[in-house]
């Protein structure tokens, strides 16, 4: 009985390898870190927030719309200064 449940223990680890293999799984330490950008658009003059806004992340040709409360966001970019 032992005997089988360390083979199956293997088979299990074996697939589990396997699968991260051809997913594309890297170790942790390899892996690029990204992060969130986010921000709020106003009025200069008034402080009342802009919503329709597009912003653009220099250099990267990425762009977004302000929400109706002047907010915007970027998901999964690289770390650097924008």
């Amino acid at each position: 009985m032992r005997k089988h449940t360390l083979a199956s223990l293997m088979l299990v680890g074996l697939l589990a390898f396997m699968v991260a293999m051809v997913a594309g799984a890297t170790p942790a330490a390899a892996q690029v870190t990204t992060g969130k950008l986010t921000g709020i658009v106003t009025d200069a003059q008034t402080g009342e927030a802009l919503a329709g806004v597009q912003v653009f992340m220099e250099g990267t040709g990425r762009g977004a719309l302000t929400a109706e409360n002047g907010r915007y966001f970027f998901v999964n970019g690289t770390p650097g200064v924008y």
